[in-house]
């Protein structure tokens, strides 16, 4: 509440230059009455810290201002049924730099700040726009695709700036922004594997749809690259180095186990039992690895389905691991028979739509897990004389 008066009474101040002129000194036209820049922090321990972070930093040196603003939202690392039903609530806040920044030094994550080259009227703006999403409270959904950082950042940027006399002209979109929002995301995210599996188990096909370039820019380093090619009337927003306000070592701990090995186990262990149940029949592999399988498939499906037909967690609209992750096998089990060889086609055209399609649809860990299932429904039905022989 404190923040907020002070941000009101600064806005009011901007508002009646021409007013308050006459009775100070301060030019509040001056280039440095007040001062952008953006944060950059490296990636955390957390799901939605992988890629890291960023956020406006902006300060009035007369008024002895100097706030971070940015949106957070509640802590998903303790309220996870809350964040699976798409009911936690996020906002943008305005913090105090030196408090700001305490948070980061106790999780040992860098933080690099770069001064933005804006012409004071875009400074201006761009603190009366995100004042106004102070005011806008804490009740807004959270949104991590729509609200999240670097994407955020770019289009306050944008609004501040573009206007009859100013506008940002980017420099040549580089090859990457052809991909999709999920292509793009991974690629920063290969080293946390199991991160991706997880992001990918969420995301719907909201964030594969064609988007302009500027709203594929998701990742804070990413906007760092784009602003460094960005120019306002001819001077690039970013051009100086940047300085390092928190110095911390990021170490990224590379799992032993991937999602892709867990994959590929199930796949051969599917492969061997059949091969062992065909050798010796009495053994029945083929069946407790098949309940193995089936178990794991109703339990992704049910939380699946619960994704995208019951929860309001945004982007989960449609998911085509449905398909192949669902509990009707499982509640029809009982007349398997009739459906097993039918299911176990579909099984073979999703994944392998899933490996052509021109744009990654989902965690590759996933189209062979679907693999290894298609061969649990062929063996049910005695399909490439996999089945034990009778005796």
């Amino acid at each position: 509440m404190f923040s907020r008066l002070i941000l009101f009474f600064l806005a009011l101040a901007l508002s009646f230059t021409t007013t308050f002129a006459q009775k100070d000194s301060i030019d509040r036209d001056a280039p440095d009455f007040v001062e952008a820049s953006l944060l950059i922090a490296s990636p955390g321990e957390v799901l939605y810290s992988c890629v890291g972070h960023a956020c406006l930093r902006l300060e009035c040196p007369a008024y002895g201002l100097d706030y971070c603003f940015s949106y957070e939202g509640e802590d998903v690392e303790h309220e996870f049924l809350r964040f699976f039903a798409g009911k936690l609530k996020m906002g943008m806040f305005a913090v105090p730099t030196n408090e700001y920044l305490k948070q980061f030094r106790e999780e040992h994550r860098k933080v690099w700040q770069y001064p933005l080259q804006l012409p004071i009227v875009a400074k201006q703006n761009l603190w009366r726009i995100l004042d106004e999403k102070v005011a806008e409270g804490t009740e807004l959904p959270y949104d991590y695709f729509e609200r999240g950082c670097a994407l955020t950042t770019l289009q306050f940027l944008m609004e501040a700036v573009n206007s009859d006399s100013l506008e940002i002209q980017f420099a040549s979109w580089p090859e990457k922004y052809q991909l999709s929002c999920r292509e793009i995301f991974f690629l920063q995210t290969k080293e946390y594997p199991w991160t991706n599996l997880f992001i990918n188990t969420l995301m719907g096909t909201k964030v594969d749809k064609d988007k302009e370039a500027w709203e594929k820019v998701l990742v804070p380093t990413d906007l760092v690259e784009v602003l460094r090619g960005a120019k306002i009337n001819g001077n690039p927003v970013i051009e100086e180095k940047p300085t390092v306000l928190v110095t911390a070592e990021t170490l990224v701990k590379k799992p032993a186990i991937t999602p892709m090995m867990v994959s590929g186990f199930f796949l051969l262990l599917t492969v061997l039992s059949a091969l062992l149940s065909y050798l010796q029949p009495k053994w029945r592999f083929e069946t407790y690895v098949g309940m193995l399988l089936l178990t794991i498939q109703t339990i992704l499906g049910l939380f699946v389905c619960y994704l995208v037909f019951i929860s309001d967690l945004p982007c989960t609209e449609w998911n085509w691991l449905v398909i192949p992750f669902n509990p009707l096998p499982a509640v029809f089990w009982k007349w398997r028979k009739y459906y097993a060889l039918p299911y176990a086609a579909v099984l073979i055209l999703w994944a392998l739509a899933m490996l052509l399609a021109p744009h990654q649809l989902t965690d590759w860990s996933y189209v062979v897990f679907a693999f290894a299932l298609a061969l649990v429904y062929l063996d049910k039905k005695s399909i490439l004389m996999l089945s034990p022989r009778k005796k």
